[in-house]
Protein backbone atom coordinates (compact mmCIF):
# COMPACT_ATOMS: atom_id res chain seq x y z
CA UNK A 1 0.00 0.00 0.00
CA UNK A 2 2.85 2.36 0.85
CA UNK A 3 4.58 1.68 -2.49
CA UNK A 4 1.37 2.28 -4.46
CA UNK A 5 0.81 5.54 -2.59
CA UNK A 6 4.37 6.67 -3.22
CA UNK A 7 3.98 6.00 -6.96
CA UNK A 8 0.70 7.82 -6.99
CA UNK A 9 2.28 10.82 -5.25
CA UNK A 10 5.24 10.88 -7.64
CA UNK A 11 3.16 10.77 -10.81
CA UNK A 12 0.60 13.19 -9.46
CA UNK A 13 3.33 15.79 -8.98
CA UNK A 14 4.70 15.21 -12.49
CA UNK A 15 1.24 15.42 -14.04
CA UNK A 16 0.41 18.54 -12.05
CA UNK A 17 3.55 20.27 -13.33
CA UNK A 18 2.96 19.22 -16.95
CA UNK A 19 -0.65 20.35 -17.05
CA UNK A 20 0.09 23.59 -15.24
CA UNK A 21 2.72 24.67 -17.75
CA UNK A 22 1.41 22.99 -20.92
CA UNK A 23 -1.59 25.30 -21.62
CA UNK A 24 0.70 28.34 -21.72
CA UNK A 25 3.26 26.73 -24.04
CA UNK A 26 0.71 25.46 -26.57
CA UNK A 27 0.43 21.99 -28.02
CA UNK A 28 2.97 22.79 -30.74
CA UNK A 29 5.93 22.27 -28.42
CA UNK A 30 7.30 18.73 -28.24
CA UNK A 31 7.28 16.70 -25.04
CA UNK A 32 11.09 16.52 -25.11
CA UNK A 33 11.41 20.32 -25.26
CA UNK A 34 8.99 20.64 -22.37
CA UNK A 35 10.94 18.06 -20.37
CA UNK A 36 14.24 19.85 -21.05
CA UNK A 37 12.86 23.21 -20.03
CA UNK A 38 11.48 21.79 -16.78
CA UNK A 39 14.14 19.31 -15.77
CA UNK A 40 17.43 20.85 -16.96
CA UNK A 41 19.05 23.91 -15.42
CA UNK A 42 22.40 25.57 -16.07
CA UNK A 43 24.44 27.31 -13.39
CA UNK A 44 27.59 29.37 -14.09
CA UNK A 45 30.67 28.52 -12.02
CA UNK A 46 32.29 31.71 -10.77
CA UNK A 47 35.80 30.34 -10.28
CA UNK A 48 36.05 26.88 -11.88
CA UNK A 49 38.96 24.73 -10.74
CA UNK A 50 41.76 24.89 -13.30
CA UNK A 51 43.88 21.89 -14.19
CA UNK A 52 46.87 21.65 -16.54
CA UNK A 53 46.23 22.20 -20.26
CA UNK A 54 48.33 20.88 -23.11
CA UNK A 55 49.33 22.45 -26.41
CA UNK A 56 51.42 21.85 -29.51
CA UNK A 57 52.58 24.26 -32.16
CA UNK A 58 55.11 25.21 -34.78
CA UNK A 59 57.14 28.30 -35.54
CA UNK A 60 60.34 29.73 -36.97
CA UNK A 61 63.71 30.65 -35.42
CA UNK A 62 65.80 33.67 -36.32
CA UNK A 63 69.17 34.76 -34.91
CA UNK A 64 70.54 38.09 -33.64
CA UNK A 65 74.24 37.97 -32.81
CA UNK A 66 77.73 38.42 -34.25
CA UNK A 67 76.79 36.61 -37.48
CA UNK A 68 73.66 38.06 -39.01
CA UNK A 69 71.81 37.37 -42.23
CA UNK A 70 71.44 40.22 -44.70
CA UNK A 71 67.67 40.26 -44.23
CA UNK A 72 65.73 39.80 -40.99
CA UNK A 73 62.05 38.94 -41.14
CA UNK A 74 59.80 38.26 -38.16
CA UNK A 75 58.74 34.87 -39.49
CA UNK A 76 61.87 34.10 -41.50
CA UNK A 77 64.32 31.40 -40.50
CA UNK A 78 64.33 27.68 -39.80
CA UNK A 79 61.22 25.80 -38.58
CA UNK A 80 60.76 24.66 -35.00
CA UNK A 81 58.38 22.60 -32.85
CA UNK A 82 57.02 23.53 -29.41
CA UNK A 83 55.08 21.57 -26.75
CA UNK A 84 53.27 23.32 -23.88
CA UNK A 85 52.01 22.33 -20.45
CA UNK A 86 50.27 25.19 -18.68
CA UNK A 87 48.06 25.92 -15.70
CA UNK A 88 46.61 28.97 -13.97
CA UNK A 89 48.14 30.01 -10.65
CA UNK A 90 45.18 31.94 -9.20
CA UNK A 91 41.44 31.41 -8.84
CA UNK A 92 40.56 34.37 -11.08
CA UNK A 93 42.78 32.93 -13.82
CA UNK A 94 44.91 35.99 -14.50
CA UNK A 95 48.35 34.41 -14.21
CA UNK A 96 49.38 31.33 -16.11
CA UNK A 97 52.49 29.17 -15.62
CA UNK A 98 53.83 27.66 -18.84
CA UNK A 99 56.33 24.84 -19.23
CA UNK A 100 57.66 24.84 -22.77
CA UNK A 101 59.81 22.40 -24.73
CA UNK A 102 61.15 23.77 -28.03
CA UNK A 103 63.30 22.20 -30.71
CA UNK A 104 64.51 23.48 -34.07
CA UNK A 105 67.44 24.98 -35.99
CA UNK A 106 69.20 28.35 -35.89
CA UNK A 107 71.16 29.65 -38.84
CA UNK A 108 72.68 32.86 -40.19
CA UNK A 109 74.53 33.66 -43.42
CA UNK A 110 76.40 36.94 -43.54
CA UNK A 111 77.44 38.00 -47.06
CA UNK A 112 79.54 41.11 -46.59
CA UNK A 113 82.51 41.85 -48.81
CA UNK A 114 85.54 40.35 -47.12
CA UNK A 115 83.46 39.16 -44.18
CA UNK A 116 81.49 36.12 -45.34
CA UNK A 117 80.46 34.17 -42.22
CA UNK A 118 77.88 31.47 -41.65
CA UNK A 119 76.74 28.89 -39.15
CA UNK A 120 73.82 26.56 -38.35
CA UNK A 121 73.03 24.72 -35.13
CA UNK A 122 70.38 22.40 -33.73
CA UNK A 123 68.84 24.03 -30.67
CA UNK A 124 66.74 22.41 -27.96
CA UNK A 125 65.35 24.32 -24.98
CA UNK A 126 63.20 23.67 -21.94
CA UNK A 127 61.95 26.36 -19.61
CA UNK A 128 59.19 27.89 -17.54
CA UNK A 129 57.55 31.28 -17.91
CA UNK A 130 54.91 33.34 -16.14
CA UNK A 131 52.21 34.78 -18.39
CA UNK A 132 49.87 37.70 -17.61
CA UNK A 133 46.75 38.22 -19.76
CA UNK A 134 45.55 41.60 -18.40
CA UNK A 135 42.71 40.00 -16.47
CA UNK A 136 42.40 43.09 -14.27
CA UNK A 137 41.15 45.16 -17.21
CA UNK A 138 39.86 42.56 -19.72
CA UNK A 139 36.89 40.36 -18.87
CA UNK A 140 37.48 36.61 -18.73
CA UNK A 141 34.47 36.09 -21.02
CA UNK A 142 36.11 37.95 -23.95
CA UNK A 143 37.51 35.32 -26.38
CA UNK A 144 40.49 37.48 -27.48
CA UNK A 145 43.22 37.82 -24.84
CA UNK A 146 46.58 39.60 -25.34
CA UNK A 147 49.37 38.61 -22.96
CA UNK A 148 52.96 39.25 -21.97
CA UNK A 149 55.33 36.87 -20.22
CA UNK A 150 58.83 36.12 -19.09
CA UNK A 151 60.79 33.28 -17.54
CA UNK A 152 63.97 31.25 -17.59
CA UNK A 153 65.16 28.29 -19.68
CA UNK A 154 68.14 26.09 -20.42
CA UNK A 155 69.15 25.17 -23.96
CA UNK A 156 71.69 23.19 -25.93
CA UNK A 157 73.49 24.21 -29.15
CA UNK A 158 76.38 22.96 -31.32
CA UNK A 159 77.31 25.34 -34.19
CA UNK A 160 78.53 24.02 -37.52
CA UNK A 161 79.75 25.93 -40.57
CA UNK A 162 79.73 25.63 -44.36
CA UNK A 163 83.46 26.29 -44.92
CA UNK A 164 84.30 23.89 -47.75
CA UNK A 165 82.78 22.29 -50.79
CA UNK A 166 81.59 18.72 -51.21
CA UNK A 167 85.14 17.58 -51.96
CA UNK A 168 86.55 19.16 -48.82
CA UNK A 169 88.21 22.13 -50.55
CA UNK A 170 88.04 25.31 -48.41
CA UNK A 171 86.11 28.18 -49.88
CA UNK A 172 88.14 31.15 -51.10
CA UNK A 173 86.08 34.29 -51.05
CA UNK A 174 86.38 36.99 -53.67
CA UNK A 175 83.87 39.71 -53.08
CA UNK A 176 80.70 37.63 -52.58
CA UNK A 177 81.69 34.66 -54.76
CA UNK A 178 83.73 31.55 -54.11
CA UNK A 179 87.00 30.98 -56.00
CA UNK A 180 88.21 27.35 -56.36
CA UNK A 181 90.76 27.71 -59.12
CA UNK A 182 92.03 30.84 -60.78
CA UNK A 183 89.31 32.15 -63.02
CA UNK A 184 86.71 29.53 -62.03
CA UNK A 185 83.79 30.59 -59.81
CA UNK A 186 81.53 28.26 -57.81
CA UNK A 187 78.63 28.97 -55.39
CA UNK A 188 78.30 27.52 -51.86
CA UNK A 189 76.55 24.18 -51.36
CA UNK A 190 75.03 25.20 -47.96
CA UNK A 191 76.05 21.92 -46.36
CA UNK A 192 77.22 22.67 -42.80
CA UNK A 193 79.79 19.93 -42.41
CA UNK A 194 82.41 21.64 -40.20
CA UNK A 195 82.17 21.47 -36.40
CA UNK A 196 82.98 25.04 -35.35
CA UNK A 197 83.67 23.99 -31.76
CA UNK A 198 86.69 22.07 -33.05
CA UNK A 199 89.90 23.87 -31.98
CA UNK A 200 91.02 23.88 -35.60
CA UNK A 201 88.21 26.32 -36.40
CA UNK A 202 87.70 28.11 -33.08
CA UNK A 203 89.86 30.15 -30.76
CA UNK A 204 87.40 29.60 -27.88
CA UNK A 205 88.91 26.34 -26.57
CA UNK A 206 85.95 23.97 -27.08
CA UNK A 207 83.36 26.05 -25.16
CA UNK A 208 80.29 24.51 -23.50
CA UNK A 209 77.29 23.76 -25.67
CA UNK A 210 74.87 24.30 -22.75
CA UNK A 211 73.67 27.67 -21.51
CA UNK A 212 70.72 29.57 -20.03
CA UNK A 213 68.43 32.23 -21.43
CA UNK A 214 65.69 34.63 -20.33
CA UNK A 215 62.69 34.47 -22.73
CA UNK A 216 60.48 37.57 -23.04
CA UNK A 217 57.21 37.03 -24.86
CA UNK A 218 54.22 38.92 -26.27
CA UNK A 219 51.20 37.52 -28.09
CA UNK A 220 47.51 36.80 -27.97
CA UNK A 221 45.18 33.87 -27.39
CA UNK A 222 41.80 33.29 -29.07
CA UNK A 223 39.21 30.90 -27.62
CA UNK A 224 37.59 28.74 -30.31
CA UNK A 225 35.46 26.69 -27.90
CA UNK A 226 35.16 26.36 -24.09
CA UNK A 227 38.16 24.00 -24.01
CA UNK A 228 40.01 24.85 -27.23
CA UNK A 229 42.11 27.91 -28.06
CA UNK A 230 44.86 29.03 -30.41
CA UNK A 231 47.91 31.00 -29.34
CA UNK A 232 50.20 33.20 -31.41
CA UNK A 233 53.35 34.60 -29.83
CA UNK A 234 56.77 36.07 -30.50
CA UNK A 235 59.51 35.52 -27.93
CA UNK A 236 63.02 36.95 -27.64
CA UNK A 237 65.47 34.66 -25.86
CA UNK A 238 68.29 36.68 -24.28
CA UNK A 239 71.01 34.11 -23.73
CA UNK A 240 73.94 34.05 -21.29
CA UNK A 241 76.41 33.02 -23.99
CA UNK A 242 78.06 34.71 -26.98
CA UNK A 243 79.13 31.47 -28.65
CA UNK A 244 76.03 30.25 -30.49
CA UNK A 245 77.49 31.49 -33.79
CA UNK A 246 81.09 30.64 -32.77
CA UNK A 247 82.10 34.35 -32.77
CA UNK A 248 82.42 36.80 -29.92
CA UNK A 249 84.44 39.78 -28.75
CA UNK A 250 87.39 37.51 -27.83
CA UNK A 251 87.83 36.27 -31.38
CA UNK A 252 90.12 38.52 -33.37
CA UNK A 253 89.23 37.68 -36.97
CA UNK A 254 86.71 39.09 -37.23
CA UNK A 255 86.07 40.58 -33.80
CA UNK A 256 82.53 40.10 -32.55
CA UNK A 257 80.40 42.57 -30.62
CA UNK A 258 80.26 42.63 -26.83
CA UNK A 259 76.59 41.58 -26.57
CA UNK A 260 75.40 38.09 -25.78
CA UNK A 261 73.53 36.24 -28.51
CA UNK A 262 69.76 36.48 -28.91
CA UNK A 263 67.41 34.24 -30.87
CA UNK A 264 63.78 34.84 -31.67
CA UNK A 265 60.97 32.28 -31.96
CA UNK A 266 57.64 33.15 -33.64
CA UNK A 267 55.02 30.46 -33.09
CA UNK A 268 51.41 29.42 -33.65
CA UNK A 269 49.95 26.67 -31.43
CA UNK A 270 46.67 25.01 -30.48
CA UNK A 271 45.80 24.28 -26.83
CA UNK A 272 43.35 21.83 -25.26
CA UNK A 273 41.99 21.98 -21.71
CA UNK A 274 40.26 18.61 -21.14
CA UNK A 275 40.68 18.35 -17.36
CA UNK A 276 39.50 21.67 -15.86
CA UNK A 277 36.07 22.13 -14.31
CA UNK A 278 33.41 23.46 -16.72
CA UNK A 279 32.38 27.09 -16.49
CA UNK A 280 28.71 26.10 -16.71
CA UNK A 281 27.19 23.14 -14.84
CA UNK A 282 24.06 21.47 -16.21
CA UNK A 283 21.81 19.88 -13.59
CA UNK A 284 19.03 17.39 -14.38
CA UNK A 285 16.41 17.54 -11.63
CA UNK A 286 14.22 14.63 -10.58
CA UNK A 287 11.43 17.16 -10.07
CA UNK A 288 11.23 20.71 -11.29
CA UNK A 289 11.37 23.39 -8.61
CA UNK A 290 8.10 25.24 -9.11
CA UNK A 291 6.20 27.56 -6.85
CA UNK A 292 3.70 25.25 -5.18
CA UNK A 293 0.21 26.21 -4.09
CA UNK A 294 0.23 26.70 -0.28
CA UNK A 295 -2.79 24.38 -0.10
CA UNK A 296 -0.51 21.50 -1.11
CA UNK A 297 1.83 22.26 1.79
CA UNK A 298 -0.67 22.48 4.64
CA UNK A 299 -0.84 19.95 7.49
CA UNK A 300 -3.86 20.87 9.55
CA UNK A 301 -3.68 17.93 11.98
CA UNK A 302 0.11 18.22 12.49
CA UNK A 303 0.81 14.55 11.83
CA UNK A 304 3.74 15.36 9.45
CA UNK A 305 1.74 14.17 6.42
CA UNK A 306 0.62 16.98 4.09
CA UNK A 307 -3.11 17.37 3.72
CA UNK A 308 -2.86 16.77 -0.03
CA UNK A 309 -1.69 13.20 0.66
CA UNK A 310 -3.35 12.66 4.05
CA UNK A 311 -6.04 9.97 3.79
CA UNK A 312 -7.09 10.47 7.41
CA UNK A 313 -7.54 14.17 8.11
CA UNK A 314 -8.12 15.57 11.61
CA UNK A 315 -6.02 12.93 13.36
CA UNK A 316 -5.75 13.93 17.05
CA UNK A 317 -2.51 15.58 18.04
CA UNK A 318 0.26 13.20 19.15
CA UNK A 319 -1.27 10.08 17.60
CA UNK A 320 1.20 7.94 15.64
CA UNK A 321 0.28 7.62 11.97
CA UNK A 322 1.44 5.62 8.94
CA UNK A 323 2.74 7.04 5.66
CA UNK A 324 -0.83 7.83 4.54
CA UNK A 325 -1.55 9.88 7.65
CA UNK A 326 -3.91 7.33 9.19
CA UNK A 327 -3.63 6.29 12.88
CA UNK A 328 -1.84 3.02 13.45
CA UNK A 329 -3.95 -0.11 13.91
CA UNK A 330 -1.58 -2.84 15.11
CA UNK A 331 -4.17 -5.65 15.32
CA UNK A 332 -5.96 -4.66 12.08
CA UNK A 333 -9.38 -4.76 13.72
CA UNK A 334 -10.47 -1.46 12.17
CA UNK A 335 -10.10 0.48 15.43
CA UNK A 336 -6.94 2.64 15.67
CA UNK A 337 -4.59 2.03 18.56
CA UNK A 338 -5.41 5.25 20.37
CA UNK A 339 -9.12 4.22 20.56
CA UNK A 340 -8.60 0.48 20.94
CA UNK A 341 -9.37 -0.63 24.49
CA UNK A 342 -8.37 -4.21 23.68
CA UNK A 343 -5.07 -4.23 21.76
CA UNK A 344 -4.01 -7.47 20.16
CA UNK A 345 -7.44 -8.72 19.14
CA UNK A 346 -7.04 -11.98 17.16
CA UNK A 347 -7.39 -11.39 13.45
CA UNK A 348 -10.87 -11.93 12.05
CA UNK A 349 -12.83 -11.42 15.27
CA UNK A 350 -15.57 -8.78 15.08
CA UNK A 351 -15.15 -5.88 17.51
CA UNK A 352 -17.21 -2.99 18.71
CA UNK A 353 -16.30 0.68 18.35
CA UNK A 354 -13.88 0.41 21.26
CA UNK A 355 -11.95 -2.44 19.68
CA UNK A 356 -13.27 -5.06 22.10
CA UNK A 357 -14.05 -8.48 20.60
CA UNK A 358 -17.74 -9.34 20.48
CA UNK A 359 -19.08 -12.70 21.64
CA UNK A 360 -21.66 -14.67 19.67
CA UNK A 361 -24.37 -13.67 22.14
CA UNK A 362 -23.50 -10.00 21.78
CA UNK A 363 -23.72 -10.28 18.04
CA UNK A 364 -27.23 -11.69 18.30
CA UNK A 365 -28.45 -9.20 20.89
CA UNK A 366 -31.46 -7.28 19.47
CA UNK A 367 -30.18 -3.88 20.59
CA UNK A 368 -27.25 -4.28 18.21
CA UNK A 369 -29.70 -3.99 15.32
CA UNK A 370 -30.58 -0.49 16.40
CA UNK A 371 -27.20 0.63 15.09
CA UNK A 372 -27.94 -0.65 11.57
CA UNK A 373 -29.37 1.74 8.98
CA UNK A 374 -32.58 0.71 7.22
CA UNK A 375 -32.38 0.15 3.46
CA UNK A 376 -34.71 3.05 2.72
CA UNK A 377 -32.21 5.40 4.33
CA UNK A 378 -29.28 4.47 2.05
CA UNK A 379 -30.00 7.35 -0.31
CA UNK A 380 -29.85 9.69 2.65
CA UNK A 381 -26.49 8.38 3.85
CA UNK A 382 -24.96 8.06 0.36
CA UNK A 383 -26.47 10.86 -1.77
CA UNK A 384 -25.20 10.79 -5.33
CA UNK A 385 -23.01 7.76 -4.68
CA UNK A 386 -25.51 4.97 -5.48
CA UNK A 387 -28.35 4.51 -7.92
CA UNK A 388 -31.49 2.51 -7.25
CA UNK A 389 -31.81 -0.31 -9.79
CA UNK A 390 -34.60 -2.38 -8.40
CA UNK A 391 -35.83 -3.89 -5.19
CA UNK A 392 -33.10 -3.12 -2.67
CA UNK A 393 -30.31 -3.37 -5.31
CA UNK A 394 -27.77 -0.61 -5.62
CA UNK A 395 -24.76 -0.32 -7.98
CA UNK A 396 -21.88 2.11 -8.43
CA UNK A 397 -22.62 4.78 -11.03
CA UNK A 398 -19.59 3.57 -13.08
CA UNK A 399 -17.24 5.48 -15.38
CA UNK A 400 -18.48 8.58 -17.26
CA UNK A 401 -19.15 7.96 -20.94
CA UNK A 402 -16.28 10.17 -22.19
CA UNK A 403 -13.73 8.24 -20.10
CA UNK A 404 -14.85 4.70 -20.93
CA UNK A 405 -12.51 4.45 -23.95
CA UNK A 406 -9.57 4.43 -21.54
CA UNK A 407 -10.99 1.61 -19.32
CA UNK A 408 -9.51 -1.17 -21.45
CA UNK A 409 -9.55 -4.11 -19.02
CA UNK A 410 -13.31 -3.74 -18.33
CA UNK A 411 -13.01 -4.03 -14.57
CA UNK A 412 -15.12 -0.93 -13.92
CA UNK A 413 -12.10 1.04 -12.64
CA UNK A 414 -9.63 3.46 -14.24
CA UNK A 415 -6.24 2.10 -13.12
CA UNK A 416 -3.04 4.12 -12.90
CA UNK A 417 -1.62 2.44 -16.01
CA UNK A 418 -4.81 3.29 -17.92
CA UNK A 419 -4.52 6.90 -16.77
CA UNK A 420 -0.93 7.12 -18.07
CA UNK A 421 -1.95 5.63 -21.41
CA UNK A 422 -4.74 8.21 -21.67
CA UNK A 423 -2.29 11.06 -21.05
CA UNK A 424 0.12 9.62 -23.62
CA UNK A 425 -2.68 9.48 -26.18
CA UNK A 426 -3.40 13.16 -25.47
CA UNK A 427 0.19 14.14 -26.22
CA UNK A 428 0.18 11.92 -29.31
CA UNK A 429 -3.04 13.56 -30.58
CA UNK A 430 -4.86 10.19 -30.51
CA UNK A 431 -7.84 11.30 -28.38
CA UNK A 432 -10.55 13.92 -28.62
CA UNK A 433 -10.04 14.99 -25.01
CA UNK A 434 -8.92 18.57 -24.54
CA UNK A 435 -6.76 19.87 -21.69
CA UNK A 436 -9.75 20.34 -19.37
CA UNK A 437 -10.87 16.82 -20.17
CA UNK A 438 -7.52 15.43 -19.06
CA UNK A 439 -7.80 17.46 -15.84
CA UNK A 440 -11.23 15.93 -15.25
CA UNK A 441 -9.89 12.42 -15.93
CA UNK A 442 -7.11 12.91 -13.37
CA UNK A 443 -9.61 14.16 -10.76
CA UNK A 444 -11.90 11.23 -11.50
CA UNK A 445 -8.99 8.80 -11.05
CA UNK A 446 -8.17 10.11 -7.57
CA UNK A 447 -11.86 10.28 -6.64
CA UNK A 448 -12.47 6.56 -7.33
Amino acid sequence: MVQVSALRTKYHIVLLIIFTVWPFGGRNASAQELFDSLMMQEFPVENPLSRPAIGIGTGTFSFLGDVNSNTRFLIGGKPGLSIYLSSFLDEKQRYRLNFVFTSGKLTANQMYSGNNLNFMTDITSFGASLQYDFGHVISRDIPFKPFVGGGVETFQFNPKGDLSDAEGNPYVWLDNDVLFHPGELQQRDFIYETNLRNPDWSTLDNYSKYSFAVPLEVGFRVSLAPRVSIRMACSWHITLTDNIDNYNSIRSEPEGNRMTDIFRYTSLSIHLDPFSEPRVIRVINLYEDVEADPLYLEDEDGDMVLDFYDECLDTPEGVAVDSLGCPLDSDNDGVPNYLDEEPGTPEGLPVNRKGIALSEEELLTPWMLEEAAPRNMLDYYFPGERQYTGTYRYTLPGIPERFREFETDRDGYISFEELLRAIDSYFDYETTLDTQGVYDLINFFFAQ
